[in-house]
């Protein structure tokens, strides 16, 4: 517990934190170089970590998981969608859903889809 991954330019940071004097956990982002932490995103905001036993871990196929002291998924990115495979590039097509453009968080999948990520 404790430690944290910064971005490259510094400016944002990525761990475990509490809210206040609550004894609730959660995964977040904020602002890394400001005297007053400032999150702009949180991972399980509807599902608080109970214990510091908890961990953050990438699986094999490239989600984050943030698991319980019991093993027990808490939380999953899981936000990308395969939709096809092309062979005659080998290459597998993914839609990959963010609530809006300046929010990468889950999103639903409705409306038009406009990219394909190779």
């Amino acid at each position: 517990d404790g430690s944290t991954l910064v971005s490259k330019d510094g400016i944002f940071e990525l761990g475990f934190f509490n809210l206040g004097d609550s004894t609730n956990r959660y995964v977040g982002i904020w602002y890394k170089n400001i005297p007053v932490r400032r999150v702009v995103w949180v991972a399980n905001r509807d599902n608080p970590i109970k214990d510091n036993s908890s961990k953050l871990i990438i699986s094999r196929d490239g989600n984050l998981l943030l698991l319980n002291q019991n093993q027990t998924l808490l939380w999953a990115t899981n936000t990308t969608t395969k939709v096809g495979w092309d062979k005659k590039r080998g290459l597998a097509r993914n839609i990959t859903a963010w609530k809006n453009w300046d929010d990468p968080s889950s999103g639903q999948d409705h409306g038009p889809v406009h990219d394909l990520v190779e």
